[in-house]
């Protein structure tokens, strides 16, 4: 077994108390250590009928528990934390807005590949706080993690795009990114004209890189 790099981060972030469930847990890494860290029960979801029989051959011998699941469906009453990752935004953002949500679920780890603004701004709308965010840089590849408790924190669009906790703590990995975006944003500016929201994007990273 053995534990990507990019989410070697988020093991910092875990509580005994927690009793985890790995949503899309695909080779269930990450499941798998964190059970080496805790005594309560650990759970991994898949939802596709072949990616679940991997899940449990990957699972062989393991002390994970896993069920096949459509999203935050079927969510056991003790788990009280969900982590998702490895998908784009907007999915992560459809499985949160399941109707009821499950009210015993109190604290999020998610690792969204797209549409991260888009994300911060529905948790900013429907209760959820950002507490911690970190950006991994891995293999030329840069992955943002949030984790979000229950609570309110209005956001702007500047803090959305931008991460209101990257854009406190300023770490090195985040500046890489920001400074990375920013130098897209503007080579594309030189041959095109941008769309209004990306050239909003632009001067803020350019105005936040420069403070």
């Amino acid at each position: 077994m053995r534990l990507p790099f990019r989410l070697r981060p988020l093991l910092s972030w875990f509580d005994p108390a927690m009793v985890v469930v790995d949503i899309g847990a695909n080779h269930g890494y990450l499941a798998k250590t964190l059970t080496t860290m805790t005594s309560s029960p650990v759970y991994a979801t898949e939802y596709s009928n072949p990616s679940f029989a991997h899940l449990l051959h990957e699972l062989e011998g393991e002390r994970v528990l896993a069920y096949q699941a459509d999203g935050l469906q079927n969510l056991p009453t003790e788990v009280n934390t969900a982590i998702i990752t490895g998908m784009g935004g907007r999915l992560i953002l459809s499985m949160l807005a399941i109707d009821p949500f499950p009210s015993h679920l109190e604290t999020l780890w998610l690792g969204p590949q797209s549409h991260v603004d888009e994300l911060r701004l529905y948790l900013s709308n429907h209760g959820w706080k950002i507490i911690k965010e970190t950006i991994v840089a891995d293999a030329g590849q840069f992955y943002p993690f949030l984790f979000v408790v229950k609570g309110d924190e209005p956001l702007s669009n500047v803090q959305a795009y931008l991460g209101p906790r990257l854009m406190e703590k300023k770490e090195s990995s985040s500046l890489a990114w920001m400074k990375q975006e920013s130098m897209r944003l503007a080579t594309s500016s030189q041959t095109v004209s941008l769309p209004e929201e990306e050239q909003h994007r632009l001067e803020w990273l350019q105005a936040y890189v420069k403070h």
